[in-house]
C-alpha cells in the first residue's frame, strides 16, 4: 500500500488513468465508487477524510488469500486385492479406488482401476496368458484462473468478497472459481500380452502376442453467463469501456462505428476431446534341433509383427450457453464475425 500511496501522490495514480484501465483493484475501486450514488448518497465521498479512511481500512486488510482459497482436506484411497491358482490356471485381480477433496477448495477428483493378471494352461502343449488394465479419472479443476498464482500474486489490502475489475468487467476470485471451472474425464483400457503359445512338437514352438490399447480424454472448460469471462463479452456499461472492450465486435471497414454485443446471453463452453487407439500383433515359430548326438545343432526362427495407431484431438468452443437454462444455446450472428476479424476459430480437428 506505501508504494501505491508514493504513485497516488505522484500523481500516476489519478482518477481517469486507473479507472479507465481494464484491471484495476483498492484505488480502482475507490475512485469508481464516488461516483456510485445510491439511496441518497455516494458509496464513497470525495472527500480527504472518507478516502483516507477506506484506504486505511484497506492497509490494515491484510488478506491472507491461501486461506481464502485453499483447505486442509484427507485424501484417502481404497483397495481389494484377490489371489488363486492351480495346476492349470493362476490369477491375480485388484480393484481400487481414490478419493480427492483437493488443497483448493474448488477441486476435487475421484479415480478407480482394475488389474488382472491371469494364466491358463488347458493342455500341456498350449499355455494362454492375459494382463488386463482399466481405469478411470474424474476431476474438477480450474479454468482460466489458477488459484495458487492468484493468491501469490494478489496485493493483501484487497478485500476478497469484494468485486473488483478484470477486463473492464466486475471481477472476485472466489465468484469467478466458482463460474469458471474444467470438469477432465479420462479413461482408459489396455488388453495387454494376450499370449498364446503352442509346441505340437519338442523341436517346434509357436507364440502369438497381442497388444489393444483405447484411451480417451475428455475436458470441458465451462465459463458459465455469471463469470467474468462471459460477463466481459457484453460488457458496455460505459463509453471507454465499449471503446476498449476487445470483446466487441468492431467493423473493419468503419473504424467510426459503434462497438457491438456479440454474446448478449449465456456464457462459453469449450469440449476438448482425445481419443487413441492402438492394436499390436506379433507372431513366431522357433525351431531347435540337435543330431549326431548332439554334435549339431539347427535353429530357425520366423516371425511377423503388425501394428495400427489412430489418435483424433477435437476442440471447439460453444458461445451462449444459457447454463441455468438447461444448456439452451442463444447467440448473435455477429459473434461469427468478430471470430473472423479477430483470426480465431471456434473448432479444429487434428486426426494422426
Amino acid at each position: 500500500m506505501s508504494i501505491f500511496k508514493e504513485m497516488d501522490q505522484g500523481k500516476s495514480m489519478v482518477p481517469d488513468y486507473v479507472t479507465t484501465r481494464g484491471h484495476w483493484g483498492v484505488y480502482g475501486y475507490m475512485y469508481d465508487h464516488m461516483y456510485d450514488y445510491r439511496d441518497g448518497k455516494y458509496t464513497i465521498k470525495n472527500t480527504d477524510v472518507d478516502r483516507s479512511r477506506y484506504l486505511r481500512e484497506a492497509e490494515r486488510r491484510n488478506t491472507n488469500w491461501f486461506k481464502e482459497l485453499f483447505q486442509h482436506s484427507i485424501k484417502h484411497e481404497h483397495t481389494i486385492s484377490l489371489a488363486s491358482g492351480n495346476q492349470k490356471a493362476n490369477y491375480r485381480a485388484s480393484l481400487g479406488a481414490t478419493f480427492d477433496p483437493g488443497w483448493s477448495k474448488f477441486q476435487n477428483s475421484q479415480s478407480y482401476y482394475f488389474n488382472l493378471n491371469a494364466n491358463f494352461k488347458p493342455h500341456k502343449d498350449w499355455t494362454f496368458g492375459i494382463i488386463a488394465n482399466a481405469s478411470y479419472l474424474k476431476e474438477r479443476g480450474y479454468g482460466d484462473f489458477k488459484a495458487l498464482d492468484y493468491a501469490k500474486t494478489t496485493t493483501r489490502t484487497m478485500d476478497p468478497d469484494t468485486y473488483y475489475a478484470y477486463q473492464y468487467t466486475p471481477f472476485n476470485i472466489k465468484h469467478e472459481l466458482k463460474n469458471n471451472y474444467t470438469d477432465y474425464k479420462t479413461g482408459d483400457i489396455q488388453l495387454c500380452k494376450p499370449t498364446l503359445d503352442w509346441q505340437p512338437i519338442r523341436q517346434l514352438r509357436f507364440s502369438t502376442l497381442a497388444g489393444i490399447r483405447y484411451q480417451n480424454q475428455y475436458s470441458v472448460t465451462n465459463r458459465t453467463e455469471r463469470s467474468n469471462a462471459a460477463e466481459a463479452y457484453r460488457n458496455v456499461s460505459k463509453t471507454y469501456i465499449r471503446s476498449g472492450n476487445s470483446y466487441l465486435y468492431k467493423p473493419l471497414d468503419d473504424p467510426t462505428a459503434l462497438p457491438q454485443i456479440v454474446m448478449p446471453y449465456g456464457g462459453v463452453r469449450t469440449t476438448q476431446e482425445n481419443a487413441y487407439e492402438r492394436f499390436d500383433l506379433q507372431a513366431k515359430a522357433n525351431y531347435n534341433d540337435s543330431f549326431a548326438d548332439g554334435k549339431h545343432t539347427i535353429s530357425a526362427l520366423a516371425g511377423m509383427e503388425f501394428y495400427d495407431s489412430n489418435n483424433m484431438n477435437e476442440w471447439y468452443d460453444a458461445y451462449g450457453v444459457n447454463y441455468e437454462l438447461g444448456y439452451l444455446t442463444t447467440y448473435s450472428p455477429l459473434l461469427f464475425r468478430h471470430l473472423r476479424n479477430q483470426n480465431l476459430q471456434y473448432y479444429k480437428i487434428n486426426l494422426r
